[in-house]
Parts: C-alpha cells; sequence; structure tokens
C-alpha cells in the first residue's frame, strides 16, 4: 500500500481541503487522508479495512453499492456521484451530512481501485439558506432598499422600491441611473454631496425626495452607506430609505388635533394608565387654576380631590375603565385656589394596537353655576321658604305619583292632614316672627318624626300634610299619628320664651276612602274638621273603622292562600310596541290571581298590598316570573323572536338576601338568557331596606339582567339617589303621556324627561298609550318604544299568541 501512496501525488493528499477516500472492489477502505477523517470523525487509521458503509447513511448503502458495481462494470473512468439527487455522508456520531463526490478508477499493480473525492456540503448550505433569508428579509421590507455601483448605476432594487419609483430595474434598462429615481436637483444632490460624503466617512444621512412612477415627489428619509473591496475602493453603495409620507399625514393630523383641543370650549385632560396627567388644554386651566405644566406629571385625583367622593366612588370608576368601558358622573372637584367646582366629566380608555388600555382621555365642563340655578328653582317652585318643607305643588305631584304606583301594586296610602290648634290666637298675640319660628319647629318635629320614604309638606298657614307610603293598614296608620301627637308634647322654646301646642290630625286611606288627589285631601281635611270639633290635640279616620273592611281583607287573605295553593296565579302580556313600524319586540307580564270563590281573575290593586303585608309577595313573584319566563322561551322555540320580557319587582322582594339568586335559579331552569329579562322598579325600591335591595340590584345587574326604572317622571328622588340605582332603561309615566299631543304642560314635561334620561344614558319607554295622536307624537320625539290600550289589554299566554305572535 506504500507504493501506492506513492502513485498519488503527496501534495494533493496532503492540503485538499476535500476527503479522499480509496476503496478495492469488494468497497472496503484501503486509504482516507486527513481531511477524510476529520470530516467524518475518525482517528488516524481507524477507517482502513473498514467497509465503504460505514460511511454511509444506512438508507443509503444498498443505492450506492449497486452504483460501484455499475460503475465497476462500465469503461467509464471517472464519474460524479449524485447525479440523480444529493447524496449523504454519515459521521461517527451518527449524523448525516450533505455531500458532494467524484470517483475515478485506478488500476494498479493487477488490481482495481476506486478512488473517491468528497466534500462537505453543510457550510454551502448554511450559507445558501441564509442568503435566501436574507433576500427576503429586504423583498418584505416597507422600506425602499437598493444597492448601485460606485458609478451610480442600480443593480438591485427591493420589492418596495419597484413598487414606488419610476424607474424600475428591466430588460430594457437594466442598470438605471440613481439619479433617474430623483427630481432634478435631488438627484444632483445625491451626485455631488451623498456620494462623496458616504466615500469619505463611510455613510451620509439625509431627507431626500424620490419620484413615483406617476411623477409625484414621494419625501424620504435616507440613509447611503458606501462598502468598500479589500484595497479600500468603494465597490457600491447601498441605501435605505422610509417613505415619509404617512409620518407626515399624523403629524398633520395631530397638530389639526391639538389646535382643536386647545380651542375646545370644554375642559379636555390626558393621562396615562394610572392616571398621571400627561395633557391638559386651555379650558382646564382656565377652570382648575392648574397651569399645564402644574398639572402635569401628577394624578388627577390627588391634584383636584374634594373629600366628597368615597373609595367605592372611586372602585367603581376604575373597575369600569380597567375594563375598556367609558365611565361618566358629575364629580366634585377642588380648584388650585380651593373652590369647590362640579364637572360633568367623560373618562375614555385609549387602547394600543393589542387592545391593552395606555391612556385615558377625559372631557368635562363646569355645571357648577346651572346646578346652583336648577337648585334654586327647584327650591321656589316645590319648596316652602318658610320651612323648607316641600309645598302644595310638590305635595300633589307626588300624591298624584304615589296614587298611580299603588294602584298598579295594590299597596295602600294614608293621607294625614295636621293643623296646629288656637295657632291664630299665638300669632296675634306674639306676633308674626314668633308664629313663624314655631311653625319652623313644628315642621322640624315631624319630619323627625316619620319615616325618611315619607312625606311631609306645607300647605299654607298652620297646615301640614303627610304622604304615609306605603302603611301596613290602619294600625300603622294609628300608631303614626299617637307619634305625631307626642312628638309636640314638648314645651317650644321661642326668643325665650317657653309655650306648649298641639296638633289635630285628620286622615283619609288610599284605596278604602277614595282613589284620587283631590278627594283625599278633601276627606281628610273633613276628618280633620271632626278632630277639631272633638277639642283637638286628637286625631279622627274620614270613615269609622268598620268589620266590613276588616272582613274584606281576611278574605283577600285567604284567597290569595288558596290561589297559590291550586296556582290559580298566572302572568297576563301587553306587548311592547317599536313605535315607528308598529312591530311587537317584547312583553310586560303583568299578574292576575283567580280566586276560588269567585272565579273570576283579580287584578293586582285587590291582592298585592296583602301579599306584601302577609310575605306572600315572595312566593307569588317567584312563581309569576318563572311563568312569564316559560311561555317567553316557548315563544322563543316557535319561532317569535321577542327582545325581552319585562317584569313589575315590589319593593319588598328587594329586601331578601338571595332574590337574586333566585332569578337567576328561575332563568338558568327555564332556559331564558339574561338579557332577555327586563326586572321594572319604581324609584322607592331602596327605601325599604336601602343596602340589601342595591345589593341585589347590582347582583341582578352583574348577571346581565336590565334594570328599568317605572313610573319615571312621578318620583321626587334626587339625581344622586336615581345614580344609586343600576338602571339601564325608564318607562314614562302614563299621567305625561295622556293628551301629550295636544297639552302644551305635558308637552314640556315630557322632553324635560327625555333629557333627564338621555344624561343618565337610559333608553325610554313610554306607557298608557290610548289613541294614535300620542302615538303619533311620541314617534316625533324619537321615541322607540311604547305600550298602552291602543295596541292591546293584558292578555293571557295563549291568547297573546294567537293574536298577535301567531298573525290570526
Amino acid at each position: 500500500m506504500a507504493s501506492l501512496e506513492q502513485a498519488i501525488s503527496r501534495r494533493l493528499i496532503q492540503e485538499t481541503p476535500n476527503a479522499l477516500v480509496v476503496i478495492d472492489t469488494d468497497q472496503r477502505i484501503c486509504y482516507a487522508n486527513p481531511p477524510a477523517e476529520r470530516i467524518f470523525g475518525y482517528a488516524q487509521g481507524e477507517l482502513l479495512d473498514q467497509p465503504l458503509d460505514l460511511l454511509l447513511p444506512p438508507e443509503s448503502r444498498k443505492a450506492h453499492r449497486e452504483h460501484i458495481q455499475r460503475f465497476l462494470a462500465s469503461e467509464d473512468r471517472t464519474r460524479s456521484m449524485g447525479e440523480r439527487g444529493e447524496i449523504r455522508g454519515l459521521h461517527a456520531d451518527g449524523t448525516p451530512f450533505p455531500a458532494e463526490a467524484t470517483i475515478t478508477r485506478l488500476e494498479w499493480e493487477g488490481s482495481t481501485y476506486l478512488v473517491a473525492l468528497l466534500n462537505d456540503r453543510s457550510s454551502a448550505r448554511e450559507l445558501e439558506a441564509e442568503r435566501q433569508r436574507l433576500a427576503e428579509i429586504l423583498e418584505s421590507t416597507p422600506d425602499l432598499v437598493g444597492i448601485a455601483d460606485p458609478e451610480g448605476n442600480v443593480v438591485y432594487r427591493n420589492k418596495s422600491a419597484r413598487d414606488l419609483l419610476a424607474s424600475p430595474l428591466s430588460e430594457r434598462d437594466p442598470r438605471p441611473h440613481v439619479q433617474a429615481a430623483h427630481p432634478k436637483e435631488d438627484g444632483q444632490r445625491v451626485l455631488n454631496e451623498a456620494f462623496p460624503e458616504a466615500r469619505e466617512t463611510g455613510f451620509w444621512e439625509g431627507e431626500n425626495t424620490f419620484l413615483n412612477g406617476d411623477g409625484n415627489h414621494v419625501p424620504v428619509s435616507q440613509i447611503i452607506r458606501a462598502h468598500y473591496d479589500g484595497n479600500g475602493e468603494v465597490a457600491y453603495f447601498s441605501t435605505i430609505a422610509r417613505d415619509l409620507r404617512p409620518y407626515r399625514e399624523a403629524e398633520h393630523r395631530l397638530h389639526i388635533l391639538f389646535a382643536a383641543l386647545d380651542q375646545a370650549a370644554d375642559m379636555v385632560w390626558i393621562t396615562d394608565n394610572q392616571g398621571v396627567v400627561e395633557y391638559v388644554n386651555p379650558a382646564f386651566e382656565a377652570v382648575t387654576g392648574f397651569a399645564a405644566e402644574a398639572a402635569k406629571g401628577h394624578k388627577v385625583g390627588a391634584l383636584m380631590k374634594s373629600g366628597h367622593h368615597d373609595q367605592d366612588f372611586y372602585a367603581r370608576m376604575w373597575g369600569q375603565l380597567l375594563q375598556g368601558q367609558p365611565y361618566r358622573d358629575v364629580f366634585t372637584n377642588r380648584t388650585r385656589d380651593g373652590q369647590e367646582v362640579h364637572i360633568d366629566e367623560t373618562i375614555s380608555p385609549v387602547r394600543d394596537s393589542d387592545g391593552k388600555v395606555t391612556h385615558f382621555i377625559a372631557t368635562g365642563r363646569d355645571i357648577s353655576e346651572r346646578l346652583v340655578l336648577e337648585d334654586r328653582l327647584r327650591q321656589l317652585a316645590y319648596y316652602d321658604p318658610l320651612t323648607g318643607l316641600p309645598n302644595r305643588t310638590h305635595f300633589e305631584e307626588q300624591l298624584a305619583h304615589s296614587l298611580s304606583r299603588a294602584e298598579r301594586s295594590g299597596h295602600s296610602l294614608a293621607l294625614l292632614m295636621l293643623d296646629l290648634d288656637r295657632f291664630k290666637d299665638l300669632n296675634d298675640s306674639l306676633g308674626h316672627p314668633t308664629g313663624d319660628e314655631l311653625l319652623v319647629q313644628v315642621g322640624h318635629r315631624l319630619r323627625e318624626a316619620v319615616r325618611s320614604s315619607d312625606l311631609v309638606a306645607r300647605l299654607g298657614g298652620d297646615e301640614f300634610v303627610i304622604l304615609l307610603d306605603p302603611v301596613a293598614g290602619e294600625e300603622g296608620v294609628i300608631r303614626v299619628a299617637e307619634t305625631l301627637l307626642q312628638a309636640l308634647e314638648p314645651r317650644f322654646d321661642i326668643q325665650g320664651t317657653a309655650f306648649h301646642t298641639h296638633i289635630s290630625i285628620g286622615i283619609s286611606l288610599f284605596p278604602a276612602d277614595a282613589e284620587d288627589t283631590s278627594t283625599l285631601l278633601q276627606q281628610a281635611d273633613t276628618a280633620l274638621f271632626e278632630a277639631k270639633g272633638a277639642g283637638g290635640h286628637s286625631y279622627r279616620f274620614f270613615s269609622p273603622r268598620h268589620t266590613q273592611a276588616a272582613t274584606d281583607r281576611f278574605q283577600v287573605e285567604h284567597g290569595l292562600h288558596q290561589a297559590l295553593a291550586e296556582e290559580a296565579c298566572e302572568p297576563f302580556f301587553q306587548p311592547l310596541v317599536r313605535l315607528p313600524t308598529g312591530a311587537i319586540i317584547g312583553v310586560e307580564a303583568l299578574v292576575r290571581c283567580r280566586f276560588p270563590d269567585s272565579g273570576e281573575w283579580i287584578p293586582p290593586g285587590r291582592f298585592i298590598s296583602v301579599a306584601e303585608r302577609t310575605g306572600l309577595i315572595h312566593q307569588l313573584g317567584a312563581g309569576v316570573l318563572k311563568q312569564a319566563c316559560q311561555a317567553f322561551r316557548d315563544w322563543w322555540a316557535k319561532g317569535y323572536s321577542l327582545e325581552r320580557l319585562a317584569v313589575n319587582l315590589s319593593p319588598i322582594q328587594l329586601t331578601r338576601r338571595g332574590f337574586s339568586t333566585q332569578v337567576a335559579a328561575i332563568l338558568e331552569e327555564t332556559g331564558v338568557a339574561p338579557g332577555w329579562l327586563e326586572l321594572e322598579i319604581t324609584e322607592e325600591a331602596v327605601l325599604w331596606d336601602e343596602e340589601i335591595a342595591l345589593e341585589e340590584l347590582e347582583a341582578l345587574a352583574e348577571l346581565g339582567v336590565v334594570i328599568a326604572l317605572d313610573d319615571f317622571g312621578k318620583g321626587y328622588s334626587s339625581p344622586a339617589n336615581l345614580q344609586q340605582l343600576p338602571v339601564s332603561r325608564m318607562k314614562i309615566d302614563r299621567a305625561f303621556i295622556q293628551g301629550v299631543d295636544h297639552d302644551p304642560g305635558n308637552r314640556t314635561i315630557l322632553r324635560g324627561l327625555l333629557g333627564f334620561a338621555e344624561g343618565f344614558r337610559c333608553r325610554i319607554t313610554a306607557e298608557g298609550i290610548e289613541r294614535p295622536e300620542e302615538a303619533a307624537y311620541l314617534r316625533g320625539l324619537g321615541i322607540q318604544e311604547g305600550q298602552g290600550f291602543l295596541y292591546a289589554h293584558p292578555l293571557r299566554a295563549h291568547e297573546l299568541e294567537r293574536t298577535f305572535l301567531a298573525g290570526d
């Protein structure tokens, strides 16, 4: 073998970077040079007398043996391996690698050998893959990339450059000059300024202008780099340019936006997602007294905190904002000089492309003067200037509203008319100032003696009136009357003079005595006359208590028990109508009971108050809700796609913890989605037990149930109280709908109510529509939804389906 080695050039064997392997006709290795041992991963001499298969992957060995045998059988002297595909070698550690090889026949001393010259292609493939990746990156980048020779002839442009420029590379003009891509002056600038600077310093950077395919100027930010050969001469120039048009358009829009913000009459400020101020406009500075530089870097809450809002207020605000929802409320803030201002604020979250809240933008308007004016007007219109109590106008409006609500729900009211005994004598003897002070103190004691939900008013002179809403029978009224008499027992101290006075009380009851405002007032006044005629310092009911009234109440309670036991209470349904089209979009469920003794359907006014007083309202309410949901789900199953089911709630139902859980269970059992259900409450819903009622209402709202405010416009709750309720719909009381097409007073009130509802961002439903003219006027105001006898009286489920849903 030594002589064989001498036959091969030692220089070629030792210094070639390629592997050289000699095999015999049995395909066993006779020789492997050092590069072969290094490439395949074997020690010196380790490959001698080993089969060639050792250097081949198992799946390739058979094909290689057959290929070599065909080569030996041929007359060829040399043949390239891998003519039909890439060949692969096998490292000593078992990993294959790509290769290319040439085999040569060698005859020596009567024997035939094959000399294989092999090259490892791993590095070449990696370089090619890297080149391909770089090419793909260049072709996909939105920036313009180009390469030019030292004379400025373009040799490469990426896709972005080819798409934009007026001189694309083509067979006709394969090497256009860089000047062709620019307006004349800018092309000269590239040759006379950019290229020389890049030759000297390595790069040039600046703004420039290209010409697009339409000949329009395209401003760009451009970098030109020089690349040198081994002799330090420029081999080529490369450039990267970015189209500045989107940035300049964005700058222009931003300039307009901030100019508009700076000139806006409303306050505008922008914070980061932690509430730290980054921008305020001049209106903000003017209202708060904080200059922009003083406000920046501070949290708005800390900057203007007044102490009027508790932690729950801010927790609700941040909870809503961090969920990506806008938040609106009236904030009481403090200016830089310590004055309080009331700001109607709307705070909106700003999201980035990933949907993450990064900033908040807030707008606000100082409504302090408006609130003061509204309060003064309301005070003058609705309150007695001497005692500060509601006046006759306020009282009569509230009484009418309470009567409407009581008629619908079936609970009782009591009206107490009060008069000071011998007030005229005191007033004449001590003078009007003393008399006025006495009236003030009497009003205060009366207010302290009743519940916060009851209404105390001064009608004029020494005449006061109290509305008890609700009342639990005559016994409860008697207790209140006796409490009032006792409240005036202690002496009064006025201007150093101590004296006693007493009151007389006349009482009328709804619905026992009358069902309208004027009659109730008249009857209470009659009863007051009787109390004063009896010597004063006493109370009288309009009519004496009699056995028949008690018997009637017992019979109602007994009948209600039987009706519930026999499942004889069910919902009747009144359609909710889309006013512009007349289409039925939902129903309101109204409970009726069939008492076994009479066999007739009894309206709620006869039994709701008894149900509330006895606690049966919980069983009744749950049963009616479940039946209404079942009927609603059955209609959906039949293809009647109603949008909403409205059900009235009694305030008593909200006094029991777990009511919201009960509603959730009924919805799950009947398969009605929470968003389909609308529960109607009145403004007094939280007066029985405010803490529990608010908790249950919030839980229902979180469940997805819609909360509607019924009889909207007839209550006397303040906006602050209404703001506690999670309502999203307001139902305008029928008192303001009747005759609205020709009654200027109702028109004015209705527009005010619509503005009020818009301020609370609530949808509107008009109740009690009875005439086509009323419906037409409401449509003209943009009210979308209503109900009333014009469309249908309450019907049983199958009657509603047959009459309206099935189209019969």
